[in-house]
């Protein structure tokens, strides 16, 4: 967007909410409470009136309703929706939902798609049953046995996709008691214990039942939404911090440029996230990034340069796919998918939940992240911000809620 076209943007959506901020004056009771449930950051200057409240009731239930309106992670659950691309290929769009089942809106721009599908397309893009394959190899990432042995342990750890995995475990006293001991486990050391070394994971995987395979081919094909996401969140939250020195390495070598891992593409952070699955660890992929600036790292130059460093990777056979995806994609904003599977490779909620906040002010209101962040501030450079909601956030938040 051209630069005079954006400022015109700007000043009119922050003359259009300063209009709905007189409405949300007379709707707000009480400045000092809304103070209370929010907190420090000023979006647009609105005179909110301090008036006494009828009501103590009243004001606490609006508060209650003004808090209910910003997401958090535990209100929201990714559902990818399985679509057929224009070249007759199995694709899965990014589709969220909030704690009621309705769809939330992303910022405009955002990508369709989730940093996996860069692996996806390297791995299975082709596959008939993309998400249930099982040869050497399985699923989306092809992980080898192992791997997919504790992405289904992985599972039953989680509340979110326990039923889901019940059906690869045997339903004996047993069984039961490994997966105790595997929950015990999990909560002391974390992913360690999904490690092929781990005790507890050695004395589970007992308990798979004989025709998983099967099971698992049948299920990537009828239950491909839910399947896909329980092997994407297994590897952003768990495989990933297999090799957790490696991914520091990454980040760490960004932040002596003052650059954060979600300013950098998630296509490109999924060409690392490709090399990992390929290579069994990040290894020297920090050195690619060494003295860059973001905007260098941002660039086809690039990957160009990660396609020549792993030739093997991705310019050879299907890797030309993963390749030529990153190239046509990289440009594409994050999404709600990206910014949850980022904040999981990072192990800090903390970009995820930003998003969020932002989304839940701005979101359905034709507003690109960056032109939210402008909104917000009036710059780009948010490294020290908390997005943490005023009362002006949470009032506009109660009326666009009550408008609907």
């Amino acid at each position: 967007m051209e630069r005079n076209e954006l400022k015109n943007k700007i000043e009119f959506l922050k003359s259009k909410w300063k209009k709905f901020g007189k409405v949300a004056e007379r709707k707000a009771r009480d400045n000092a409470l809304l103070l209370a449930a929010g907190a420090a950051a000023t979006l647009v200057p609105v005179n909110m009136g301090h008036n006494k409240t009828d009501s103590s009731n009243e004001t606490g239930n609006l508060i209650e309703r003004l808090q209910n309106t910003i997401l958090s992670p535990e209100k929201v659950k990714i559902v990818p929706e399985k679509v057929i691309s224009d070249d007759n290929l199995i694709e899965f769009h990014n589709k969220a939902q909030d704690s009621k089942g309705r769809e939330i809106k992303d910022f405009v721009g955002a990508t369709p798609y989730s940093i996996w599908d860069v692996t996806y397309k390297r791995e299975v893009g082709t596959q008939e049953n993309p998400v249930g394959v099982f040869e050497s190899f399985a699923g989306t990432m092809q992980y080898n046995k192992a791997n997919v042995q504790s992405m289904l342990m992985y599972a039953l750890m989680h509340e979110d996709y326990n039923a889901w995995a019940k059906q690869f475990f045997e339903d004996t006293p047993e069984a039961k008691k490994a997966v105790a001991e595997m929950k015990e486990a999990y909560e002391e050391k974390g992913n360690l214990v999904f490690h092929a070394g781990s005790k507890e994971r050695r004395n589970l995987s007992k308990f798979i039942v004989r025709d998983y395979k099967e099971k698992f081919i049948e299920d990537g094909a009828n239950n491909s939404s839910e399947a896909l996401q329980i092997q994407r969140d297994f590897g952003s939250d768990a495989y990933v911090s297999f090799d957790e020195k490696g991914w520091q390495k990454i980040t760490s070598t960004l932040a002596k440029n003052n650059i954060r891992s979600d300013e950098v593409s998630w296509a490109i952070v999924g060409m690392w996230c490709s090399a990992h699955i390929a290579q069994g660890g990040f290894k020297d992929v920090y050195k690619t990034v060494e003295g860059k600036s973001l905007k260098q790292i941002n660039s086809v130059q690039y990957i160009n340069e990660l396609a020549a460093k792993y030739p093997n990777l991705f310019k050879n056979g299907s890797g030309k796919y993963a390749y030529k995806f990153a190239k046509e994609h990289y440009k594409e904003p994050h999404s709600i998918t990206t910014m949850r599977e980022l904040a999981m490779m990072d192990q800090n909620q903390d970009t995820y939940q930003k998003y969020l906040q932002m989304l839940s002010i701005f979101g359905g209101k034709d507003v690109t992240f960056e032109e939210a962040k402008l909104l917000t501030q009036g710059k780009t450079d948010f490294k020290e911000r908390t997005y943490q909601v005023s009362p002006q956030m949470l009032a506009r938040a109660y009326m666009s809620e009550k408008t609907r």
